[in-house]
């Protein structure tokens, strides 16, 4: 623009074109956005119906674990629920513990709401369905991705059971050695 082109900044805060724009437009963003919108138009069913078998297999298989409980209600499933994600918490195996655990397995999985990520505060949503605040705030989410194969589901679902068991026994073990801990240290 001229120096005396008489155009106003309509957002502020860059320094863009003499102050009169606050950034540069993400036109390769704009043009992804509109090739994925067009993609999902054609094959957006596909993918629902795809997503939501995968999240019934995971579903299904993870229920099968002893204490693991699936928030929600699966009386009615329907393909109008959220096709691509479960909330879980596990009885007697904390969510750090797990969370950890499967993240150095190489799944991501999350605690509370992607909405709410960092926050300390138990999830809502969990409450108003009427799950206690311990429950709440012990919960795990998997999401899935249209990319995802019936080998990782299977490996998931594999490996999530056996660090259950891992962190159940090793909290038991614990348990069992604490008392004996407890009276070495006060007879030192």
């Amino acid at each position: 623009l001229r120096a005396d082109a008489p155009l106003k900044a309509q957002m502020t805060g860059g320094n863009q074109e003499r102050k009169r724009r606050a950034g540069t437009f993400n036109s390769i963003g704009a043009l992804g956005w509109q090739y994925a919108l067009e993609n999902w138009k054609q094959l957006g069913d596909a993918y629902r119906a795809r997503m939501f078998e995968m999240r019934e297999f995971i579903r299904r298989e993870i229920s099968k674990i002893e204490g693991l409980v699936v928030h929600g209600n699966w009386d009615n499933v329907s393909e109008l629920q959220l096709c691509n994600t479960l909330n879980f918490h596990v009885d007697g195996c904390p969510e750090e513990s797990l969370l950890l655990a499967m993240d150095l397995a190489g799944f991501e999985l999350s605690s509370g709401s992607a909405c709410n990520s960092g926050s300390l505060k138990p999830s809502r949503v969990l409450l108003a369905m009427g799950y206690s605040e311990a429950v709440a705030l012990s919960s795990l989410r998997v999401s899935l991705g249209i990319e995802n194969t019936p080998s990782q589901l299977e490996n998931f679902v594999d490996v999530l059971a056996k660090k259950i068991q891992h962190i159940r026994t090793s909290r038991e073990e614990s348990k069992r050695l604490l008392p004996h801990l407890d009276t070495e240290m006060g007879a030192t």
